[in-house]
Protein backbone atom coordinates (compact mmCIF):
# COMPACT_ATOMS: atom_id res chain seq x y z
CA UNK A 1 0.00 0.00 0.00
CA UNK A 2 1.34 3.41 -0.93
CA UNK A 3 -0.70 5.61 1.35
CA UNK A 4 0.71 9.08 2.01
CA UNK A 5 2.48 9.67 5.28
CA UNK A 6 0.29 11.64 7.61
CA UNK A 7 1.74 13.86 10.25
CA UNK A 8 -0.24 14.71 13.36
CA UNK A 9 -1.82 18.12 13.24
CA UNK A 10 -0.42 20.72 15.57
CA UNK A 11 -2.72 21.47 18.46
CA UNK A 12 -2.72 24.97 19.84
CA UNK A 13 -3.81 24.03 23.34
CA UNK A 14 -1.36 26.04 25.39
CA UNK A 15 0.75 29.15 25.22
CA UNK A 16 4.29 29.87 26.36
CA UNK A 17 3.31 30.49 29.99
CA UNK A 18 1.63 27.07 30.05
CA UNK A 19 4.80 25.58 28.58
CA UNK A 20 6.88 27.14 31.36
CA UNK A 21 4.57 25.55 33.93
CA UNK A 22 4.92 22.12 32.30
CA UNK A 23 8.72 22.55 32.26
CA UNK A 24 8.58 23.00 36.03
CA UNK A 25 6.49 19.86 36.45
CA UNK A 26 8.86 17.82 34.29
CA UNK A 27 11.89 19.09 36.23
CA UNK A 28 10.14 18.07 39.46
CA UNK A 29 9.62 14.52 38.13
CA UNK A 30 13.25 14.27 37.04
CA UNK A 31 14.56 15.58 40.36
CA UNK A 32 12.67 12.88 42.23
CA UNK A 33 13.92 10.17 39.90
CA UNK A 34 10.51 9.36 38.48
CA UNK A 35 11.55 10.12 34.91
CA UNK A 36 14.89 10.30 33.07
CA UNK A 37 15.91 13.79 32.00
CA UNK A 38 16.28 12.79 28.36
CA UNK A 39 12.69 11.52 28.24
CA UNK A 40 11.39 14.68 29.92
CA UNK A 41 13.25 16.95 27.49
CA UNK A 42 12.10 14.94 24.48
CA UNK A 43 8.50 15.14 25.66
CA UNK A 44 8.78 18.88 26.26
CA UNK A 45 10.20 19.41 22.78
CA UNK A 46 7.33 17.41 21.29
CA UNK A 47 4.83 19.42 23.33
CA UNK A 48 6.34 22.68 22.10
CA UNK A 49 5.99 21.44 18.53
CA UNK A 50 2.38 20.34 19.06
CA UNK A 51 1.51 23.70 20.64
CA UNK A 52 3.19 25.47 17.70
CA UNK A 53 5.73 27.21 19.93
CA UNK A 54 8.62 26.43 17.56
CA UNK A 55 7.47 27.96 14.29
CA UNK A 56 10.80 29.75 13.73
CA UNK A 57 14.37 29.52 15.01
CA UNK A 58 13.91 32.35 17.51
CA UNK A 59 10.97 30.62 19.14
CA UNK A 60 12.94 27.35 19.21
CA UNK A 61 15.72 29.18 21.07
CA UNK A 62 13.15 30.50 23.54
CA UNK A 63 11.77 27.00 24.12
CA UNK A 64 15.24 25.55 24.67
CA UNK A 65 16.15 28.38 27.06
CA UNK A 66 13.00 27.66 29.08
CA UNK A 67 13.85 23.96 29.29
CA UNK A 68 17.43 24.78 30.27
CA UNK A 69 16.29 27.12 33.02
CA UNK A 70 13.84 24.55 34.38
CA UNK A 71 16.47 21.82 34.58
CA UNK A 72 19.41 24.01 35.65
CA UNK A 73 18.90 23.41 39.36
CA UNK A 74 17.88 19.75 39.07
CA UNK A 75 20.27 17.39 40.77
CA UNK A 76 20.55 13.73 40.08
CA UNK A 77 18.03 11.65 41.95
CA UNK A 78 19.40 9.22 44.49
Amino acid sequence: MNAPVRHPERLVLGDFSDFLEVCGFEAWFVERGWKPKQLAVDQLQNLAWLWDLTHDEFEQDRVQAAMGAAFASVRRAG
